[in-house]
């Protein structure tokens, strides 16, 4: 009865970590991905977006 509780907990708590560690590394990747460069692309994008705007 214990060790089941145990297993259940366990997985539980594998599963948590795991999605945990999913978004820390979606989150690295993209603050890395962005650094690196993303942020032409970025303000490319924000400066086709904002005369848009201004015409609005």
């Amino acid at each position: 009865m214990l060790s089941h509780l145990c297993q259940v907990f366990l997985k539980k708590y594998f599963l948590i970590a795991i999605t945990f560690c999913d978004y820390l590394f979606v989150g690295l990747y993209v603050i890395i991905s962005s650094l690196l460069g993303n942020i032409n692309s970025f303000k490319i994008y924000k400066e086709d977006s904002c005369p848009t705007d201004k015409n609005i």
